[in-house]
């Protein structure tokens, strides 16, 4: 017989990049994002603690906007879609040990990213993708020993500082108790703007987060709003 291909039907795109800049940045973003009244202490949930969605309003992350900015361009366009996009939400997370996050998707979403900024010790896990076609692996056959098997229920990408995943919102992900005594970690989600044109009789007009009356981000940017 002759091998000729194999198709991996439907995937789902999980994109990487590198934050080139991160040295120039690192200290100032890490102590900000240490400040205790960012956080709502009081809505704390399996050790991790999250801030307002509103971050794109805060001066001192500008770098961070830029950057999601960058990766979001950069996926729309590998994923073969028009480039024009808003962010509309970006937040923090800071986790202590033991820590981790449910099970969960972004809704209202388009594609989510998340930058990987600290990490005190070194050993934060990363963030684990669920398939969620698991439930179709009926049958699990003896595994080849040391292979990597093509039907898995999760995949794990590690915790590497400087680092973004950028996914798509229905991605089902989550996070596994961590030993790091300290991690932050900042996410955001993405839509796109204008109209669908995946059907005449049902289009829908994304409108654009920046337009005045809606978020106004780059304005609030500039003019050195922080919340």
């Amino acid at each position: 017989m002759e091998y000729i291909d194999r198709f991996d039907l439907f995937p789902t795109p999980v994109l990487r990049y590198g934050f080139k800049d991160i040295e120039l940045y690192h200290e100032n973003l890490v102590k900000y994002l240490a400040r205790d009244d960012l956080y709502f202490k009081d809505k704390e949930r399996n050790g991790v603690q999250t801030t307002d969605g509103d971050l794109f309003n805060h001066k001192e992350m500008e770098p961070v906007y830029n950057l999601f900015t960058e990766c979001f361009n950069d996926a729309m366009d590998k994923l073969g879609y028009e480039k024009d996009h808003g962010i509309i939400s970006m937040w923090a997370t800071r986790q202590r040990d033991g820590g981790f996050h449910h099970q969960h998707i972004h809704k209202n979403t388009f594609l989510a990213a998340v930058l990987y900024l600290f990490d005190i010790d070194g050993t934060a896990s990363g963030t684990t993708f669920h398939n969620l076609n698991r439930n179709l692996h009926q049958i699990d056959p003896r595994h080849k020993k040391d292979a990597d098997r093509f039907f898995k229920d999760s995949e794990n990408i590690p915790f590497i500082n400087g680092t973004v995943l950028v996914f798509p919102g229905w991605a089902s992900h989550s996070t596994i108790p961590s030993p790091s005594r300290y991690r932050i970690m900042v996410a955001a989600n993405m839509m796109p703007i204008g109209r669908t044109t995946s059907d005449h009789y049902d289009q829908y007009y994304y409108h654009d987060p920046k337009e005045k009356g809606y978020l106004n981000l780059v304005d609030h940017i500039k003019e050195g709003y922080s919340k």
